[in-house]
């Protein structure tokens, strides 16, 4: 008797319409789904209809009885499976592979797969379903030829070995998973391709590149150039010519003060509040012919602070940061850079000839002295500080376990923004604010913070209170004085900590001078203070010096860390 053999499933397709699968463009079966997905071994396929989701075989049987609220399709022979929110994996027959649930899970790759548990956190579990090491990260990816990303909590990646161990000691702001031998990887300059040992390959950086394929990987340059290089970095054709000239990049360096007084003005206006509206309206609010108003707001729209929708211009995200209502509103600080900053900086020249600070040369005084004499600029400084701190500080207390301290001190904190938002995250600490007494009388502490702050009047060069704390905080303080005086500050410092448990807390942006990140704030510090931001080995020495020991360096967010030190004993 003739047998006729089933065709294979792996030569099942899917319908246009996704509700049935097709074999050699016939209706495979007579069944139809509210949706289809492909087959995989061991020829099962996830389907949904109006009972649920499930998986089928290719004659549309269920090989189980059970019904979900999303499946999809096996490797190694397991189906990830979301049921309820709650997510785990199935064998082929329905069994639940063990009697763990997620927030998430994968497909498993080379018999691993990557998970989230219910607290968002990532890792990787082996094929019985155990946890494959202990660590957990913000985020993982999938193995690849016995390697995967992982991001860890400050946003940066690194690769890991199948034991969880980390297979080189590099970090990266993106990276993928090594490709005959070689990984994308991606900098502050951009991206370019690393070896097994996380060693770039090559100095170049590139706003785009590929794997390599046989040798030769596609990049593309920063002047949106397309080249193929070789495994050395050397390029070896030219796809395509650059869509960028660096000519008139410099000239629109060379003018870029058009956009600052363009954003001045509209402030100077109030367009940003005056929006959204229409043209007639925004003229008739701000006092300006329609003429003149739409010069002004086509230029906006140039440089994407506004955009039209119909007739009425709205603003885009970047403008909402110049609204004045916003919570993280940049107005003040706008103000802040056009005043005494802008003065100052015309003067650069001058003053890296006479190596001081252009603003003392101006007000034969220093900025501090500057502020406190001035109230109306004082209050716009620490408001524009303020703003600054609730976006750049705000996961300060993610980053830092402070619930091993009792008390902490903000030393030099400005108005509290951010010991209020510590003490918030943190309902057993109590606050230590020290600022100079101008700064503490613009403070208004709510009811609830009353109690858990005490305010210190505090001058650097003067008295110090006399305080014991287990933490201390300095934000952003170091880069405002050159080494003497922040040696001076440090030393005072070091007296506040209770014992060698306690800790110091430094946030500062780290300069470096291989690639130059920061070294425009640099600058800035010199001509206003001349004082500098430092490098990490620069701040190492400074603390010796100081009596503090290196413990550890966090990244806080794209431009500054975390240096924690404990007291030398």
């Amino acid at each position: 008797m003739k047998t006729t053999l089933r065709p294979s499933w792996q030569t099942y397709k899917i319908s246009p319409d996704g509700t049935h699968h097709l074999l050699k463009g016939d209706p495979a079966y007579k069944r139809r789904f509210n949706h289809v997905m492909k087959f995989h071994s061991p020829g099962l396929a996830p389907v949904s209809d109006e009972n649920g989701a499930y998986h089928i075989d290719p004659t549309a049987t269920p090989p189980y009885t059970e019904r979900y609220t999303r499946t999809f399709g096996f490797y190694s022979h397991r189906s990830a499976v979301n049921h309820d929110g709650k997510w785990f994996h199935i064998l082929p027959d329905g069994t639940l592979l063990n009697s763990t649930s997620y927030g998430w899970c994968g497909n498993f790759q080379e018999e691993i797969c990557a998970v989230k548990d219910r607290q968002g956190q990532f890792f990787h579990i082996d094929i019985s379903g155990e946890r494959l090491y202990t660590e957990s990260y913000s985020y993982v990816g999938d193995f690849h030829d016995g390697a995967a990303v992982v991001q860890n909590s400050y946003g940066h990646h690194t690769h890991i070995d199948l034991r969880g161990k980390r297979i080189h000691s590099h970090e990266f702001i993106d990276l993928d998973v090594f490709h005959k031998g070689f990984a994308r990887a991606k900098d502050t300059l951009g991206w370019f391709h690393i070896t097994q040992s996380g060693s770039p390959l090559y100095p170049e950086r590139y706003a785009l590149v590929e794997p390599f394929y046989n040798g030769i990987a596609r990049v593309e340059t920063k002047w949106g150039e397309l080249l193929l290089i070789d495994e050395y970095g050397e390029a070896v054709q030219t796809l395509r010519s650059a869509i960028r000239d660096p000519f008139h990049e410099v000239s629109g360096d060379l003018t870029s003060y058009w956009r600052l007084f363009t954003l001045k003005t509209a402030q100077d206006l109030k367009i940003f509040d005056a929006l959204p509206a229409t043209l007639e309206v925004i003229s008739e609010e701000i006092g300006l012919a329609p003429t003149m108003t739409e010069k002004i707001i086509l230029a906006l729209m140039e440089l994407e602070y506004i955009v039209q929708v119909n007739s009425e211009w709205r603003l885009t995200a970047r403008g909402q940061f110049l609204h004045s209502s916003h919570p993280y509103s940049l107005e003040q600080a706008q103000q802040l850079w056009m005043m005494e900053h802008f003065d100052c900086w015309r003067d650069l020249s001058n003053s890296l000839k006479n190596g001081q600070s252009s603003f003392e040369e101006q007000y034969n005084m220093n900025w501090f002295e500057f502020l406190d004499r001035n109230p109306e600029k004082r209050e716009l400084y620490h408001h524009a500080l303020s703003k600054y701190a609730m976006r750049d500080y705000s996961s300060l207390g993610k980053k830092i376990d402070f619930t091993s301290h009792t008390s902490i001190a903000d030393i030099g904190g400005s108005t509290g923004t951010l010991l209020e938002m510590l003490l918030e995250e943190f309902p057993h600490l109590h606050g230590h604010l020290l600022d100079l007494p101008s700064v503490l009388d613009q403070i208004e502490l709510p009811s609830i913070n009353r109690k858990r702050i005490t305010l210190h009047p505090l001058d650097f060069f003067k008295k110090w209170p006399l305080l014991k704390v287990d933490a201390v905080i300095l934000c952003r303080i170091i880069h405002d004085w050159p080494d003497e005086k922040a040696l001076h500050i440090l030393r005072k410092v070091r007296p506040l900590l209770k014992d060698s448990n306690s800790r110091l807390y430094v946030v500062e942006n780290l300069l470096c001078k291989e690639s130059g990140d920061g070294a425009l704030l640099n600058l800035n510090m010199f001509v206003m203070t001349g004082s500098q931001e430092r490098t990490f080995d620069e701040f190492m020495e400074l603390f010796k010096k100081a009596g503090f020991v290196f413990e550890s360096k966090t990244p806080l967010n794209e431009v500054s860390s975390i240096l924690a030190f404990k007291p030398l004993k």
